[in-house]
């Protein structure tokens, strides 16, 4: 499949995926929510939900019944949010997938230097509302530790604009088992013979253990670390070959610098061996 004709091809995908939606066979199914048709049965919640609105709620249900020959329908925000707490969040998430699987089987996607598929990852706390089921479940941030709050995590594809896979994971998860997830997910996309994924990582993310397990897996990485993360890191040239140790074992990895516009220096580590590929691979970073 081509990029110009996916789309498509995707609205009918995701147009059998909504029909073919079946209460029953979802897990934790009560018996009960979605046996009728009614106003918010199953297909019309989930294309609400995935509709992209930028408006209020109430805006966005008045806008999507009217769009759909219904305006004299009326849909309360609170009817809605009842509905969607019967929803299995499973099936948001096979709709997701459904969309990376398909866009990442396009042929002629972008890839840097013809090679690597680019999986930048990067986690970010979210507020969420403040129920009594979120919050034992999410847990809470601030002072009392009450403000129920989560992980998000998400691997983008920079060059396509593609979120390959996300998370939601309760607060204060490890952002390194976030990105072990997302390893899981990516690495079972669609991907062209001699394509593999390159991943970037902020500097909250490098440890030994993370490299070491990259490298043994054969996954290509990309890395900025902070100052005083491995001494080694910090006196190395601008681009030098280095080892660190890891479970008695040795593992080398290419460290190099840059300085930005502002004059500071960062550290950035490496797997891939070609030294243009590199600093190529740091150009385009800068530039996203």
């Amino acid at each position: 499949m081509k990029k110009h004709g996916i789309f498509t091809v995707l609205i009918n995908l995701k147009r059998d995926f909504i029909e073919a939606l079946n209460p029953k066979s979802m897990a934790n199914y009560d018996g009960k929510s979605f046996t009728r048709i009614r106003s918010l049965w199953i297909g019309r919640l989930l294309t609400i939900i995935l509709r992209c609105n930028p408006c209020g709620l109430q805006i966005r249900l008045d806008d999507y019944f009217n769009k759909i020959g219904f305006k004299e329908e009326v849909v309360s925000k609170q009817a809605f949010s009842k509905a969607r707490t019967n929803l299995n969040p499973d099936v948001v998430k096979a709709s997701f997938v459904l969309t990376a699987q398909t866009l990442s089987s396009c042929e002629d996607l972008e890839l840097y230097r013809e090679k690597y598929r680019l999986c930048a990852i990067d986690g970010s706390d979210l507020v969420l509302d403040n129920a009594k089921e979120l919050y034992e479940h999410f847990g809470g941030s601030g002072s009392n530790r009450d403000c129920v709050t989560a992980l998000a995590s998400l691997c983008y594809d920079p060059l396509n604009n593609v979120i390959l896979d996300g998370g939601l994971y309760p607060y204060g998860t490890n952002e390194g088992y976030a990105a072990k997830k997302h390893f899981e997910s990516v690495n079972a996309l669609p991907l062209q013979r001699g394509i593999e994924n390159l991943y970037i990582f902020d500097r909250g993310y490098p440890s030994k253990k993370l490299m070491a397990e990259m490298i043994d897996s054969k996954m290509c990485f990309l890395m900025r670390v902070k100052k005083k993360f491995n001494c080694d890191f910090d006196t190395a040239s601008r681009n030098e070959k280095v080892y660190f140790e890891y479970n008695k074992k040795q593992y080398y990895i290419r460290v190099f610098k840059v300085t930005l516009d502002s004059g500071e220096e960062e550290t950035l580590v490496t797997n891939l061996g070609d030294r243009r590929a590199l600093f190529q691979t740091l150009e385009h970073r800068k530039q996203v």
